[in-house]
């Protein structure tokens, strides 16, 4: 199974917060150099969410500001650590 570049940022993003609260805030944190406001921040990262959440690698629960809260699930860190290692560094442990 494949993740997408914007996919992998993303994982590792909320893998490194922990959770994240609110869509838009997903987007700045995975756009940290962009000048955009917060409902385009919350567009472009939601498409992105919506996927990594229908193939179970993301949940989402409710927090006490009725925001979404990001977590990224045990398949989800499972699929980002085996994507992030390139098999060619696995060779070098072989020998």
């Amino acid at each position: 199974m494949t993740l997408w570049k914007i996919e992998k940022i993303i994982l590792r993003v909320i893998i490194e917060q922990g959770s994240i609260t609110g869509t838009s805030t997903v987007g700045f944190a995975i756009w940290p150099n962009r000048n955009i406001q917060p409902q385009g921040a919350a567009a472009g990262a939601g498409r992105f969410l919506r996927r990594l959440i229908d193939r179970g690698f993301v949940i989402t629960t409710q927090d006490h500001t009725a925001l979404p809260c990001y977590r990224v699930t045990s398949i989800g860190h499972q699929v980002w650590k085996d994507e992030t290692i390139d098999s060619r560094q696995m060779s070098l442990l072989e020998y």
